[in-house]
């Protein structure tokens, strides 16, 4: 330690921004000098949940004025304390009850004292980010028997005031994180209003759409009515009011989006943007990989999170408006059942790659692969883009109406054997499954070499030395 303590201040500022939340807390206690150095870090953020002990956390650094000008950042945690996300070593007599006097509003069951305390950010006068988080369970009027812990009542309640204090405060944020949102847009319109006015303000804007399930019968998330309302409408509600200043733009989702259910955002540019970052978005049409690459003249850096090439599709005739393909996409097949509609996309990773190469001129970092934590807590990663280990996890897909427990499988179960299989031969024509090709590796080398990065895959495109993460 005391090797360490004989570092410039610089350096000793550069451990801290490396280090975790946790091991800055301890590096801080180390010394008088690391004290000094590692407020401003510790500090950098505060986290507030509907404990009393986060509670008084929370207020005791609103209350001193040496703590508030370091905040810049702040957590929004609707869990209650039963709820997976809050600490493990959370104690019984943590939790608010009306014994305390510390009653709690009806809409949302959330004490009073943990909503005084966000009406109070305006106190933090560097402020500049912001991060909303629920639980990653959604209730839904289609799976009413399976309880949850978080309402849509309970959301729409949580929206609404959080909205109403950031449209309110002195200076608008101009970075937010929505982890969890569920996929509804608020309907009254004061709290669109206020949503309207934070997203104009923004630079950052991280979504993560979660979805009604039904445990146990997966094949049925994907036909939840709500999907297929908010994701259409996603581009206009939630990314359009920020489009003229945004620099950095995140949208995950629980399950596969972009072809089914549809999510267009083709018509919306962002002028600004210099970061893209997509969970489970789904690639089946050139105009998609055309509207990344519109923003060749600003994005420095591009994150695709288990997001597959779906080259193969075969979807209800009645469903196809439901789909990003037009109409005239798709066709009859001879192994599809005739109350079926059958597509296919004939791009590759090498033509994203190689269009990535050539059309994204100020491209200064790419990952491609998938992100650590997928499914922790029944969520998807948040804040973790730039940890994506780099290689072909399940790169190409297929969409296979009718079959479970998830439509989105490797290659197509054919709901009828050809004539070749039928005499006992084989059909190479109908040996569908596309795997990740050489020309596929050499064309995501060739495009991460261009940067300086380097990365190791075995044959089958998986990364030879994966990384450990760390919890």
């Amino acid at each position: 330690m005391a090797t360490i303590l004989g570092l410039p201040r610089e350096i000793i500022h550069r451990i801290f921004y490396f280090a975790s939340r946790a091991s800055r807390r301890e590096f801080r206690l180390a010394s008088s000098l690391t004290g000094e150095i590692g407020r401003k870090w510790v500090f950098e953020s505060a986290r507030i949940a509907a404990l009393k002990s986060s509670c008084e956390g929370f207020r005791n650094i609103l209350d001193n004025p040496e703590l508030t000008g370091h905040v810049t950042k702040v957590y929004i945690d609707t869990v209650r304390p039963t709820d997976d996300r809050v600490v493990r070593d959370k104690k019984p007599e943590d939790e608010f009850d009306d014994a305390d006097n510390n009653d709690v509003d009806g809409e949302d069951n959330l004490p009073r004292p943990f909503w005084d305390l966000v009406n109070r950010l305006h106190e933090f006068p560097r402020m500049q980010s912001v991060a909303l988080r629920f639980h990653a369970e959604c209730d839904g009027e289609e799976n009413d028997w399976n309880w949850v812990t978080q309402t849509i009542d309970f959301r729409h309640s949580v929206l609404r005031k959080v909205f109403a204090v950031l449209a309110n405060l002195p200076r608008l944020p101009t970075e937010l994180a929505l982890q969890d949102l569920q996929n509804f847009n608020p309907t009254d319109a004061d709290t669109k209003r206020d949503i309207r006015k934070v997203l104009g303000g923004l630079k950052s804007l991280r979504l993560h759409i979660a979805n009604e399930r039904d445990e146990g019968n997966g094949e049925n998330d994907i036909e939840m009515s709500a999907l297929h309302d908010f994701f259409p409408s996603l581009g206009y509600t939630w990314l359009a009011p920020a489009a003229a200043n945004l620099e950095h733009l995140t949208l995950y989702s629980q399950c596969y989006f972009g072809f089914f259910p549809t999510c267009d955002l083709t018509d919306i540019h962002f002028p600004r943007l210099k970061s893209l970052a997509l969970g489970n978005f789904t690639f089946i049409r050139d105009s998609q990989l055309d509207w990344i690459t519109s923003h060749g003249a600003t994005l420095q850096e591009l994150y695709l999170d288990d997001c597959p090439i779906m080259y193969e599709v075969m979807v209800d005739a009645n469903d196809t408006e439901r789909t990003f393909l037009e109409q005239d996409s798709y066709g009859a097949h001879p192994r599809v059942d005739e109350r079926k509609v059958y597509a296919r996309y004939s791009k590759r990773w090498a033509d994203y790659f190689r269009a990535f190469n050539e059309r994204l001129p100020h491209l200064q970092h790419f990952r491609f692969g998938q992100g650590p934590h997928w499914w922790y807590n029944e969520t998807t990663p948040f804040e973790e883009e730039g940890r994506i280990t780099i290689e072909f996890h399940e790169p190409y897909m297929t969409y296979c109406d009718g079959y479970g427990p998830s439509q989105y499988m490797q290659s197509l179960i054919w709901d009828r054997e050809d004539e070749e299989e039928e005499k006992g031969g084989f059909n190479p024509d109908y040996e569908s499954r596309v795997k990740p090709s050489e020309e596929d590796r050499i064309a995501l080398d060739a495009l991460l070499k261009k940067m300086g990065q380097e990365v190791e895959l075995d044959e089958d495109g998986k990364n030879c030395q994966p990384p450990t993460w760390d919890d």
